[in-house]
């Protein structure tokens, strides 16, 4: 019964491998990671100039000195 499990998985093995190659293979693989970098790349730029531009409209410019500090919380004795 061992066996004939053994004999399965090998026969799917060769048909899955099989089946990727007919997919393309590691090629479209690869313009898909290529992809999903650039995607990352540009969302990460974005979320830099949109966190940057809030500082800045948050501290009221580039040229102001930031807004005063809130007070600490009084330390416990």
């Amino acid at each position: 019964m061992a066996k004939l499990a053994l004999v399965v998985a090998i026969v799917a093995l060769a048909i899955s491998i099989l089946a990727y190659q007919a997919a393309g293979g590691g090629r479209a693989l690869d313009a898909n990671l290529r992809a999903v970098e650039r995607t990352v790349r540009d969302a990460r730029q974005w979320t830099i100039d949109t966190f940057t531009r809030l500082a800045r409209a948050l501290r009221g410019g580039p040229n102001e000195a930031p807004p005063p500090r809130s007070p600490q919380p009084p330390k416990r004795q």
